[in-house]
């Protein structure tokens, strides 16, 4: 249960809901017909997909690459 959470950390859940809801009401506000309840759901899980896979990108990235920037003294983040 445990590794189950932190996997679900990754994602950055909370980033994730307000993408989710922000989709949702661009969804609602933007279309012209409110009956395809299914494009909504599939439209979501494609953009809840898009966003966790990014976010555990950022941490995988994040992870691999920030020490090796820190060694070098290059980067992004490099303070002189």
């Amino acid at each position: 249960m445990n590794r189950i959470r932190l996997y679900l950390e990754l994602t950055k859940p909370r980033i994730l809901v307000m993408v989710l809801v922000t989709t949702t009401l661009g969804f609602l506000l933007g279309g012209t017909s409110r009956d395809s309840v299914a494009l909504l759901f599939f439209t979501l899980l494609g953009v809840g997909s898009a966003t966790g896979g990014a976010a555990v990108l950022n941490n995988y990235w994040k992870g691999t690459l920030t020490p090796k920037w820190s060694e070098r003294g290059t980067g992004p983040c490099r303070q002189d």
